[in-house]
């Protein structure tokens, strides 16, 4: 009986904090970012999927700064990201806010983004 509830407690504590992308995209995302409606203060992230690869997506959502700037101190950040730095050349001053989520949630972000089926607008389509 006690192992029952115990499941029953675990299920619904996971289930009260399930991921959820919509909201969070909605929540986090959209004062900077749109979905094929063009550019804001950042880049258009519909077809983002198809631009970068999720490891180096998940990199840039987690610390932006380090991207592109690199920090000496930090693995994996210790040079600078030619491509993070050239995106920020061309969407500055503004430094995105660095988020705390991992691969599968910011993949959970990417298939809602793709979910939306639009095309990109604005500078991003101009990016090499």
């Amino acid at each position: 009986m006690k192992f029952v509830i115990n499941l029953l407690v675990l299920t619904f504590t996971l289930s009260t904090y399930a991921f959820n992308a919509e909201e969070t995209f909605k929540k986090q995302c959209t004062a900077c970012h749109t979905i094929g409606e063009g550019d804001k203060i950042g880049p258009d992230l519909a077809g983002l999927s198809k631009r970068r690869e999720v490891e180096w997506i998940v990199k840039f959502v987690n610390y932006p700064s380090g991207m592109i700037e690199g920090d000496e101190e930090e693995e994996g950040y210790e040079k600078a990201d030619p491509i993070a730095k050239k995106l920020y050349d061309m969407y500055k001053p503004q430094m995105m806010t660095e988020f705390e989520l991992d691969k599968s949630q910011v993949e959970a972000i990417l298939k809602y983004i793709d979910g939306q089926k639009k095309q990109p607008k604005g500078k991003i389509t101009q990016f090499k």
